[in-house]
């Protein structure tokens, strides 16, 4: 009896589908926002590159969190994802200082 009791702690909360929805809605806005952003030519190229990265980093994000359950799994899966996650930021970087640095954009 102890083990069932042990097992179903470590289940993560179950959690409704509102919040799926509205995690949906939110990824399908940010969506729109950056086909506006790549397709509209508002901005200069080089911020519209950034703000690209940045909502696609945000959207990553939320998609860990949510519907890989990172948000209720315990925290060592999310220290396990910090190094990578901060190796992909660096490398995000390197390119872009790289490419301002020959003129590519």
């Amino acid at each position: 009896m102890t083990d069932t009791h042990e097992a179903k702690d470590l289940q993560a909360p179950h959690i409704k589908w509102p919040k799926y929805v509205a995690v949906a809605v939110v990824l399908a806005v940010m969506t729109a926002v950056e086909i506006a952003l790549a397709l509209g030519h508002f901005l200069p190229q080089q911020l519209t590159t950034l703000i690209l990265i940045g909502f696609t980093l945000a959207k990553a994000a939320l998609v860990m969190l949510f519907y890989m359950h990172l948000k209720y799994d315990t925290k060592w899966y999310s220290l396990v994802l910090v190094f990578p996650l901060f190796m992909v930021v660096i490398l995000f970087g390197v390119v872009l200082i790289a490419a301002a640095a020959r003129n590519i954009f």
